[in-house]
């Protein structure tokens, strides 16, 4: 089982960031990065669980120098009631996803 991380922290807004202008986010350090999937400089899956309670699987997004950042979207917001700005806790870890076989596949193999 993956280690959960737990913090509070303060939810974030681009201004002019290109195709990520605009958006709301969580920054996700190197170090807590490294701590959560080790090595990795890809997007990857996390299960995430916001002020207690509410969980959902979300992409850590790479934006360089081995920081992450948790996109944070509309829907989220008014979900969570915040907005840019607001402090909110987060617990954070790797999403494992077992590997199936889609039963099509399987059907057409056997």
């Amino acid at each position: 089982m993956a280690k959960v991380y737990k913090f509070e922290t303060i939810l974030e807004k681009f201004g002019q960031k290109g195709e990520k202008t605009g958006w709301t986010y969580i920054n996700i350090p190197s170090d807590l990065a490294q701590n959560i999937n080790p090595d990795v400089k890809q997007s990857y899956r996390v299960l995430c669980v916001f002020d207690n309670k509410h969980e959902t699987v979300l992409n850590l997004l790479p934006m360089g120098k081995g920081t992450f950042i948790l996109p944070f979207k509309a829907e989220l917001q008014k979900k969570l009631r915040k907005n840019a700005g607001d402090k909110i806790y987060l617990e954070i870890n790797l999403h494992y996803e077992p590997y199936s076989i889609n039963q099509d596949f399987r059907q057409y193999l056997e």
